[in-house]
């Protein structure tokens, strides 16, 4: 079975909590770190969602009716 596509989103976003983990029980020095590689990822992943989303949804639209005939 072939898994679609934003399960590799979902994923990502995912992932995401251990390092929260890491952000919240670290010391001081690491917090600006994790925080970066957690707001990048999470942005990153975010991204890619809605560009398949938006692709989807345009795709659907361009099935049903033709937008120029």
């Amino acid at each position: 079975m072939k898994a679609p596509i934003f399960v590799t989103s979902v994923v990502m976003i995912l992932t995401v909590f251990p390092h929260f983990l890491i952000l919240w029980h670290s010391d001081s020095e690491a917090i600006v770190r994790h925080g970066l590689f957690v707001a990048v990822q999470f942005q990153l992943a975010y991204l890619i969602l809605t560009i398949l989303l938006v692709d989807a949804f345009f795709t659907k639209q361009g099935q049903q009716k033709s937008v120029l005939f």
